[in-house]
């Protein structure tokens, strides 16, 4: 990963006595103190707004358990009445009064549809605290929401730049030296 084990001694000695000089740490302890500091140990209700034909939740579901997020609602206008999880899909005209009933504070933004701004206020107005922008929009919320955006189409673009034109391009050259590096050592 490139990253020092002076800096990850350094950083894991801020959440406490966690290691014992010469043996290391608990991995266990490490973790579940880690997760305490990042506030991960908290339940946070969670709603899924704009489902766009996916089928397979497995990924999703991982990913929002791993900091979790359970699963309150799931709306889309086109997808209705389809199950994802153990939840039946509604549409959406059905999220704010779910996330006023549920207390949901974070939400998956992930059609264009349900990137409405007015939709996203009325969900700020009644508790949603923390969106995930799986559009390519921008979300211009009020202070105090925090969205972070996870543009696909502006990934892809940085990632297919790297090739550059002759299709080896960064990647490869940056294999390159770092391999060279790993020769001289």
């Amino acid at each position: 990963m490139g990253v020092r084990a002076s800096l990850v001694r350094r950083d894991l000695a801020e959440l406490g006595g966690l290691g014992t000089p010469g043996k290391g740490y608990e991995v266990a302890a490490a973790a579940a103190a880690i997760r305490d500091r990042l506030d991960l140990t908290r339940e946070r209700p969670t709603v899924w707004l704009g489902v766009g034909g996916r089928t397979d939740w497995t990924h999703a579901m991982e990913a929002l358990r791993a900091v979790n997020c359970s699963l309150v609602g799931v709306f889309d206008d086109t997808d209705r009445g389809r199950i994802m999880g153990n939840l039946s899909i509604q549409p959406l005209s059905r999220a704010v009064a779910e996330v006023r009933r549920t207390a949901a504070t974070v939400a998956v933004v992930a059609s264009e549809r349900a990137a409405r701004r007015e939709l996203l206020e009325s969900l700020v107005e009644v508790g949603v605290r923390a969106i995930l922008n799986l559009t390519p929009r921008r979300l211009d919320l009020p202070a105090g929401v925090v969205v972070e955006q996870c543009d696909l189409r502006a990934q892809m673009v940085r990632l297919v730049s790297r090739l550059g034109g002759d299709g080896a391009g960064q990647a490869q050259r940056d294999r390159g030296k770092h391999g060279a590096r790993s020769a001289a050592r």
